[in-house]
């Protein structure tokens, strides 16, 4: 590849990927009101293809060298996280497996992993350091939806509504901000000038 990204500095990638995950959480609600009305029901794979085009796209622009975005990036960031929401839904749909409340967890953990690689075999050709891409970009994922299950404890333990509400605004959200803390300093190694091939 001749193309070499550009490093973006750690406040601009957090803003990129925060954005990208809220442009995700959009993408989610239109993706699940589109297939209600068509009379599409029980599936979820929207929820992992909505949050990687979001993510994806914002970081592809940061990261972009003479396009609008990086569609590669754009792309890796799209399949890594909607491919396991999918196979999950056709195991339930022809399968009769059912994950329960492990649902998305496990596709999230497993989506995670997904996207790491793929962009690491993207990364690969540019950098030596790119393999701890896999370790920093899974880790950020999982943490980032962590803090978003963790709505799941402050709805029992928060009484007054205003208060829980702004409080599991804040973590739904935050997700973003967490994806983009934890990824930012890997990306920054990896992409330093003298780790470049």
């Amino acid at each position: 590849m001749s193309e070499i990204l550009p490093n973006p500095n750690p406040a601009k990638w957090i803003k990129a990927t925060f954005f990208g995950w809220f442009l995700g959480i959009i993408l989610i609600l239109v993706l699940s009101s589109l297939f209600d009305a068509i009379g599409i029901e029980g599936f979820q794979f929207f929820l992992g293809i909505g949050m990687g085009a979001g993510v994806g796209f914002m970081q592809g622009r940061l990261l972009r060298t003479t396009s609008f975005v990086d569609k590669l990036w754009l792309w890796t960031s799209i399949i890594g996280m909607g491919l396991p929401f999918m196979i999950s839904d056709l195991l339930i749909l022809y399968g009769d497996l059912s994950l329960g409340s492990y649902y998305i967890p496990v596709c999230i953990a497993s989506g995670s992993v997904l996207v790491s690689a793929l962009q690491y075999l993207y990364l690969k050709k540019l950098s030596p350091k790119a393999m701890f891409w896999i370790l920093g970009c899974s880790l950020g994922w999982i943490l980032a939806g962590i803090t978003v299950f963790a709505v799941d404890y402050t709805m029992r333990i928060i009484d007054h509504v205003m208060v829980g509400f702004f409080v599991n605004l804040s973590l739904i959200l935050g997700g973003g901000a967490v994806l983009g803390l934890v990824t930012g300093p890997f990306l920054r190694v990896i992409l330093r000038k003298d780790n470049l091939s």
